[in-house]
């Protein structure tokens, strides 16, 4: 495991603890700096895989949100602070969703990529992939392509 991919267990599990799972009210300054040091942090797809760490950030901002609410009746700073840990958190979350879009589309493309070799197919499931792109009838258990002449 990478210091990187480390870190953003760590913060993931922070996340849970400190503001998820907290039997009262969290703290908004601790949220504020924790969503800080996320915001530092380099994220890339397999972090948000392994970490589930877009998971926790999203419930925190539900979270963030309902003590926004609860506590606007008792008035003061806090509904500021709220705020601002409402406006970091869907700006990570809207930066991290951009990253999985852009690292998706890398993938399509290198997969697209991959299946336009030229040739014949080299196994059946990509003489199978081959034919499905092309719309074409697959013949379980036949060693050569359907014919299109049917005579029934």
């Amino acid at each position: 495991m990478g210091t990187s991919e480390q870190t953003a267990i760590h913060l993931a599990s922070r996340l849970s603890k400190e503001i998820i799972d907290h039997p009262d009210t969290p703290d908004s300054d601790v949220c504020i700096d924790l969503l800080e040091e996320l915001k530092e942090m380099k994220i890339t797809m397999s972090l948000l895989e392994k970490s589930k760490i877009g998971k926790y950030l999203t419930k925190s901002l539900k979270t963030f949100k309902r003590h926004k609410r609860t506590e606007s009746t008792s008035g003061g700073d806090a509904e500021e602070h709220w705020n601002c840990a409402i406006d970091m958190s869907t700006e990570l979350l809207k930066k991290w969703k951009n990253i999985a879009d852009k690292e998706a589309k890398l993938k399509t493309v290198e997969k697209t990529h991959n299946e336009k070799k030229p040739g014949l197919p080299t196994n059946t499931s990509e003489y199978r992939g081959r034919l499905v792109t092309q719309k074409k009838r697959f013949v379980q258990g036949s060693s050569r392509p359907p014919s299109s002449n049917h005579h029934y």
